[in-house]
Order: C-alpha cells, then structure tokens, then sequence
C-alpha cells in the first residue's frame, strides 16, 4: 500500500520501525464481538472495531464495515521445524485431582492414538482411542466421576512409542 491510498481510505501508515519489529499472524481487536470473516488474504470486519495490520503496515479504526486486502506475505522462518520429535505424554494437571484433569502430549506425526487407564495393580480399567490425530500438541480432558478414589496409570501410546503416566484421583 502507498501511503497516499492508505490516507485516501482513513488509515495511518505504521512507523517502518514498528512494522521490522512485528510478525505474522495479524492482531485484530474488535468491540461488540464482531464477526470477522477471513479469506487467504481478505479480511471483513464489522460494525465498532479497531483493527490493526501490522505486517501490512496498516491500522484503522471506524464503525462501519470494512474489508482488507493484503498482499505479498512472508512466511515466518523456522515453523516447520516446530513439530515434536518424539512422542510424549506430560504429567497431569492437576494432579491430584477430582474428577477431571488435563493431559497435554505430542505427537511427531499423523495418526491414531490410544489411552489405557489400569488401576494399580495393573488390571486394564478402559480404552479411548482418538483416531486421524494430527501431528503436533494436544490435550486429552479426562473425567474420572465414574471411579473411586485412589492411584491409577494412564499409558498412552502411538505405534511402537508409549508414556506412562500415574493419576492420583481424590473425592
């Protein structure tokens, strides 16, 4: 965008220091909770909002309708080198817990994943397998309301690798 067609539809140019300093993806701030529809390279935003573009070197603020286009974008170096190595199942959070808890784990590629409970003898309690899981972190929510208080193990495996994690459950 030039400067003189940014002036013509009511925005400000971004100092060229500020527009070095920032990177994808755009931050938006709207009012009201607006829709923004979003396209590869369109943004529409509506009714009360400020929008601003820093990658595109833009900031505007109105209360009508307005629609965006930007050009030329540059991909953001060193994000394909952000998927997770190995498999990896994290501790629970929290832990201990009542009834629910959190289990963040990683996955290096596409595929199928299964979580077995086994109480503390080891007797296979239930099975959850999530399947078509992409590659990359996830989070498993897990509600235990249907068990007794106590110590249990989840292991979770993909393929040949497996975690194993212990669940402190308390009521």
């Amino acid at each position: 965008f030039t400067p003189e067609f940014l002036k013509s539809k009511g925005y400000n140019s971004i100092p060229d220091t500020t527009k070095e300093n920032t990177t994808l993806p755009i931050n938006l701030t709207y009012k009201d909770r607006d829709t923004i529809r979003t396209s590869e390279n369109h943004y529409s935003f509506f009714r009360d909002f400020v929008a601003s573009i820093y990658s595109g070197g833009i900031t505007k603020s109105d209360s009508t309708t307005q629609e965006i286009e930007i050009d030329n974008l540059t991909p953001i170096e060193g994000l394909e080198n952000t998927l997770p190595k190995d498999f990896r199942v994290y501790q629970n959070y929290p832990n201990p817990f009542n009834p629910s808890t959190t289990i963040k784990y990683e996955l290096p590629e596409a595929g199928n994943v299964s979580f077995t409970i086994y109480d503390i003898t080891g007797r296979e309690l239930q099975k959850l397998i999530k399947t078509n899981i992409s590659a990359g972190t996830h989070v498993l929510n897990l509600n235990m309301s249907n068990y007794a208080s106590g110590v249990y193990l989840l292991r979770a495996q993909q393929g040949g690798a497996s975690g194993i994690i212990k669940l402190n459950l308390i009521k």
